[in-house]
């Protein structure tokens, strides 16, 4: 790489504000139609070199794959398969597959028809999967009529608009329509070729999109689903499919055969949108959380759109598209139009891409703040320069941005003019004003480039081999100059950013390939792809840390009360006092809006978006007709009608408040019970005497809408009114204390606890309305408590009526390691575990392979690829949007907030939290899953017509693949031995599921792959935005991940304060804590953080019944002390002991030959003192009892290596005191907070209505 090159490639990194005034040019695309034809034609060429089925045509006699691609082609674009550019396919094949077959006759093969074989390109041996007991073609006439059934199929996606429009429309009747096709089968094929379609780019494009989007998941007759999704690109390396190949193939459609690529060099692209935490954070109820995720999430995808339109879908390598559901509601309304327009001019490009009938939605966000494409540098012809388009993208932000902020600021003043107070001239001036300034530098984006280009050639492989002399040694033969130049400028381009022995497991491989192959390792770039890749990555972190989020201006006066960030709207003169400030805003808010709580609500213009955005998701237009704007389409599916959108005639917020969320369990026992329904009728006539808002709504959690099924009137009218005030009276007698006597106005600050509470017109309700509301609640309450008390036996737990939950947790969720699973570095599988079987013995007896070191280097770990990233993508996608969402919402009672691939963030009841994660552990960790209901989709419960019935239990759906014991691949279908259901019990015994012809077979991260979480649980009024933060926190200081926070200093209102959390001790233990694979549980009170609790999952690697043994005791001691095994107050007797065990400590630290200077010391430590900690617990024998004491001893030993450390800190210990002297803190070291939460969570399974 020449200087120059070097100096552009550290130049393309940029960050940007994203605001109103860019002063940016349109972008003027270069190229004329002919360029963007050719551009298309040869995507479609790429998509087609390799043909569907390849893993057939490749045995003797079947014609060959490429005789099968020329039929196919001819016969789906009319034109012969010729130009074909290789370099695309040499750099996907020379990234994603070894080097392993030398030039002929010493050719190494696979028959893969014979010996169909599925590997896993992360896990080890034991994760292949044997596909032998699937009927596959075995003759040479039954491969010929599998190329006849997937031409078949490649014509009915091409040509199906083509043949009925272009040829059947003069027809007057279907059924000579039927008559006409039947007749003339024989000749479609040459008259489809005759079309003049080669040469016209939309339909070029239009064929593109739809080999993309559904050839993958539609096989053709009589080929078995899991064969077809899954086979392989060579059957010699079968871990990744001929669609992950062809995806990577067709991104590289731009690639010439030039010496000097200049605009045709590919270059990676990672863009980022940001600051999201900080924005997310600036949340305080649960419509604001679910906003700031949906919001940011359609932002990303807009900055994704520029690059979709100019190089296809597969220019985005992470995350991956095909079936995401937001990228499949741009291309729906492509073809149909966007929120009820006419189709654009260009829809054609986009008809019969999605399959039929097909409705996407997503009630979470699903994207990544930031993605990574696949382009050209660019600057000719058809190709736009890489800076151009990267700014095109930050433009496509900004506008989405000002299109939704402006559909906000029309919502906001159309209901402002509804209330009986104009706004006055200067105060919509003021408003505009204020409103135009705050959002204009809300977000930054940033992007940075690495170009890829060909690996630098040598001519003798053995120079790959010759290493620098040691200092004692004589220097080495001198390598010839060709040969030293080109190393010297590969591993300067890669050493800065990749660890020396990373570098040194990639120079081995170049050294083996090259020795097997050395004209096909070089003829390619595809070497150096993870290497660049992991560069990529680690300058764009910097740049992102650079850029420090967004500036916000200083802005003084009276502050939003829910950002505490910049001024609220309707503050007023800035020259006024603060005091004078908030009263104008408490009175412009109290007049222009009545959910503001009487003016104590004073928000921002962003924050105001945030809580209107979704409710102005409705417009009418000229003719009366109502029609959805803005993100109700990415949510709600472009293809649902308003009617079933609205409840109640109303567009709403599609997620429940956190009261509703905690106390679910509650709500649909007694608004489903016959017993109760007079005390339910009551409370409900109580609601509308005191003309209470129905804010609530069924269809936002799953178990509301499971109860609304079995309710009758009154029941269902119960579930549509705020849980806070139907279920806890506590907050009806705050309420009820300043309550006006009558109808009068009072003084106060409006909320329910401070100002009492409001009806449907924002009046305030009466204090003898709201007595005899919680009279109502109370007695309702002691029905259900009495009516849960059986007499003589025990009641099913079917029956059961829970008491009233008032805990949430929220749940963050991110997988361990990512970025060195995707440099090659954090897998299990070596070299032997993903090349067939059969090739592997062929390479160990072939006398070219041994030659070049191939048996060696079979035991090392796997190199990574462009496809194999593929592969990682699609799997992170079925995790997020398959998986994630049917656990979450289906298998537990949560909702999910945001899910991009591995990284969720969700709430749910406190009590199943642990579980929750636990689960989503366990199936990210497997290797294989089982999908035995893949028609049904998670958020079906959604829909208005939407039964509960189904033939298998939420928690079956998922079966997860156990490895196989014998070190044999498992035969397809998987036998019910190797079958695993939910942990606990899914470990021991084998899933009730059986198997079905539906099912689907689906790859996940495979045994040491780990996910970390991170659990914050607090009473349901608890600042949501305190709450998301702590959840983040944790999971990262068990990820062991320091990051910088952008989230700004919260207001004092909305802070969790922290009492009694020793800051020196938690960042002296960060070590010890960052363990990865581990979850950790932070619980709050009223009051502050209350307790902590931190433990590894278990064992990676492990044996399914280890797998998640951290996790296992936990559950044992949770048990434990909701049964009563286990003291209620055994935590605060443990507390009591630790001084002793601290002397032990110290003591034995000194003590120690040489200090604590090792690791192996530290282990000698621990040694000596467990047995002693022991001696203290007392004697072990049940499960609980053990459990108790690991999760006690790893909490010490946490807090005494902290104690040691400050004690051994100079200046730390007072002039002659001892080790022993300086004790344990006044408050104790804490070792105790991991069983107070292991109580804490037990008294929630017991049921207790209050577990503070």
């Amino acid at each position: 790489m020449s200087e120059r090159d070097r100096d552009r490639d550290r130049n393309l990194a940029v960050a940007h504000p994203v605001h109103g005034r860019t002063g940016d040019d349109e972008i003027e695309h270069h190229g004329t139609e002919a360029d963007r034809t050719r551009f298309w034609q040869q995507k479609l060429l790429q998509l087609l070199h390799d043909p569907p089925g390849k893993a057939f045509f490749l045995r003797q006699g079947a014609g060959g794959h490429k005789a099968v691609a020329a039929d196919l082609f001819q016969a789906t674009a009319g034109v012969p398969l010729k130009y074909v550019r290789p370099g695309p396919d040499w750099a996907a094949s020379g990234a994603d597959r070894p080097v392993s077959s030398p030039p002929r006759p010493a050719h190494v093969s696979v028959d893969w028809v014979k010996n169909p074989i599925l590997t896993h390109p992360l896990a080890s041996g034991t994760a292949a999967i044997d596909l032998g007991r699937r009927d596959l073609p075995a003759s040479r006439e039954q491969v010929r009529a599998l190329a006849g059934d997937v031409g078949r199929t490649l014509r009915e996606l091409l040509e199906r608009r083509v043949s009925q429009e272009d040829e059947l429309d003069d027809l007057p009747e279907e059924e000579e329509r039927e008559r006409f096709l039947s007749e003339r089968a024989e000749q479609v094929e040459s008259e489809l070729a005759a079309l003049p379609r080669w040469h016209d780019d939309a339909r070029l494009q239009q064929a593109c999109l739809q080999l993309w989007r559904r050839l993958p998941e539609e096989p053709p007759p009589g080929v078995a689903e899991v064969v077809w999704r899954h086979q392989p690109a060579d059957s010699r390396a079968p871990d990744h499919s001929l669609w992950d190949h062809l995806r990577v193939t067709s991104s590289l459609s731009f690639l010439s055969g030039r010496r000097r690529e200049g605009p045709v060099m590919p270059w990676l692209l990672a863009f980022s949108l940001g600051p999201v935490q900080r924005f997310i954070a600036q949340s305080r109820t649960s419509t604001d959380l679910w906003t700031s995720s949906m919001l940011l999430s359609d932002l990303v995808w807009h900055a994704m759109v520029p690059f979709v339109e100019r190089y296809g879908p597969e220019a985005i390598v992470y995350p991956d598209l095909r079936a995401n559901p937001r990228a499949d509601v741009w291309l729906w309304e492509q073809a149909n139009g966007a929120d009820g327009a006419a189709p654009p001019a260009h829809a054609a490009r986009y008809q019969d891409v999605l399959p039929e009938q097909l409705n996407p939605c997503s009630y979470a966000g699903i994207f990544p703040n930031t993605f990574i494409a696949l382009v050209p540098l660019g600057g000719e012809r058809y190709l736009t320069l890489l800076k151009d388009l990267a700014g095109e993208a930050r433009r496509a932000v900004l506008g989405r941005w000002r299109q939704l902020a402006d559909l906000a600021r029309r919502y906001f003043l159309e209901q402002a003019a509804k209330r009986p107070e104009a706004m006055s001239d200067s105060e919509r001036k003021a408003f505009e004003a204020t409103w135009a300034r705050q959002h204009e530098d809300v977000l930054f984006t940033s992007w940075s480039a690495a170009a890829w280009p060909s690996i630098e050639r040598v001519n003798d492989p053995e120079s790959l081999a010759i290493r620098e002399a040691l200092v004692a040694q004589r220097p080495a033969q001198a390598l010839p100059r060709e040969d030293a130049e080109a190393l010297a400028a590969w591993r300067e381009r890669h050493t800065t950013w990749i660890p020396g022995e990373t570098f040194a497991r990639y120079a081995e491989a170049r050294y083996v390939y090259a020795r097997t192959n050395r004209t096909v390792h070089q003829c390619e770039r595809g070497f150096d792809y993870p290497l660049l890749h992991h560069a990529l990555v680690s300058r764009h972190g910097l740049r992102k840390a650079e850029a420090q989020g967004a500036a916000i201006a200083e802005e003084s006066g009276e502050k939003c009360t829910l950002c505490g960030l910049r001024q609220a709207l309707g503050a007023g003169d800035a020259g006024a006092s603060v005091d004078a400030q908030r009263e104008t805003a408490r009175a412009f808010w109290r007049r222009f809006d009545r959910n503001s709580d009487d003016g104590a609500e004073r928000l921002c213009a962003v924050c105001t978006m945030k809580r209107v955005l979704v409710r102005a998701g409705v417009a009418t237009d000229e003719r009366g007709a109502r029609r959805r704007v803005g993100l109700t389409a990415a949510w709600a599916g472009p293809a649902t009608p308003l009617d079933d959108v609205c409840d109640r005639d109303e567009l709403r917020v599609p997620f429940p408040s956190t009261a509703t969320i905690a106390a679910q369990g509650y709500l649909c026992a007694v608004a489903t019970r016959r017993e109760l329904q007079a005390q339910v009728a009551e409370v409900v006539r109580c609601c509308e005497d005191a003309r209470l808002p129905r804010t609530s709504f069924v269809r936002s959690l799953r178990s509301l809408a499971e109860a609304a099924q079995r309710a009758d009137g009154a029941g269902l009218r119960f579930l549509e009114y705020e849980a806070e005030l139907t279920v806890f009276p506590e907050v009806l007698a705050a309420a009820e204390e300043r309550a006006p006597e009558g109808g009068g106005r009072e003084q106060g600050d409006g909320a329910a606890q401070r100002g009492g509470l409001r009806d449907r017109d924002g009046k305030r309700v009466p204090r003898s309305k709201v007595e005899a509301l919680r009279r109502a609640v109370e007695s309702l309450r002691r029905a259900a408590k009495e009516l849960d008390r059986p007499a003589g036996s025990a009641r099913r737990a079917g029956d059961r009526i829970p008491a009233p939950g008032s805990q949430v947790a929220l749940i963050a969720l991110d997988g361990d390691r990512i970025s060195q699973i995707l440099l090659g570095e954090k897998i299990g599988a070596r070299w032997r575990d993903v090349i067939h079987p059969e090739a592997v013995a062929t390479m160990e007896s072939n006398e070219v392979t041994r030659a070049a070191r191939w048996p060696e280097l079979l035991g090392r770990k796997r190199l990574m690829g462009p496809s194999t990233h593929a592969f990682v993508n699609r799997v992170l996608a079925e995790f997020a949007h398959t998986i994630v969402p049917w656990v979450v919402e289906r298998e537990f009672s949560g909702r999910l907030i945001y899910a991009g691939g591995d990284d969720v963030l969700a709430i749910a009841p406190a009590g199943e939290a642990l579980d929750l994660c636990a689960r989503l552990a366990q199936l990210y960790s497997a290797a294989w899953v089982l999908d035995t209901s893949p028609g049904e989709g998670p958020w079906a419960w959604r829909a208005k017509t939407w039964t509960s019935s189904t033939s298998i239990r939420a928690s079956e759906r998922f079966v997860v693949v156990a490895p196989s014991e014998t070190g044999e691949p498992l035969p397809w279908p998987i036998p019910e031995a190797s079958r695993r259901g939910p942990i606990p019990a899914g470990d021991a015994a084998a899933a009730s599921a059986a198997e079905s012809a539906e099912e689907r077979l689906l790859p996940m991260m495979g045994a040491g792959q780990t996910l970390s979480a991170g659990i914050a649980i607090g009473h349901y009024k608890t600042s949501l935005g305190g709450l998301v933060k702590a959840a983040w926190d944790e999971r990262d200081r068990v990820k062991g991940e320091d990051e910088e926070r952008d989230c700004a200093k919260e207001d004092n209102e909305e802070r969790i304060r922290v009492k009694g959390d020793d800051e020196e001790r938690d960042r002296a233990t960060r070590e010890d804590l960052a363990v990865k694979n581990a979850f950790s549980i932070r619980r709050y009170t009223r009051g502050g953080e209350k307790a902590r609790l931190r433990l590894s999952w278990g064992r990676r690697c492990a044996a399914p019944g280890k797998a998640l043994a951290g996790y296992l005791r936990v559950k044992a001691v949770i048990e434990g002390f909701k049964t009563g095994a286990l003291p209620g107050r055994l935590p605060y007797k443990l507390r009591e002991v630790e001084g002793a065990v601290l002397a032990a400590w110290l003591v034995e630290a000194k003590a120690l030959p040489g200090g604590l200077t090792s690791r192996e010391a530290r282990r000698e430590l621990v040694k000596r003192v467990e047995p002693f900690a022991r001696g203290l617990f007392g004697a072990q024998c049940a499960a609980e009892v053990e459990g108790a004491f690991e999760i006690w001893w790893q909490g010490l030993l946490s807090a005494l290596r902290a104690h040691e450390r400050r004690w051994r800190a100079p200046d730390a210990v007072p002039p002659g005191a001892t080790p022993v002297d300086d004790g344990a803190p006044s408050r104790g070291l804490g070792s105790e907070q991991g069983l107070a939460v292991c109580r804490f969570l037990g008294a929630l399974a017991r049921g207790e209505e209050d577990a503070q």
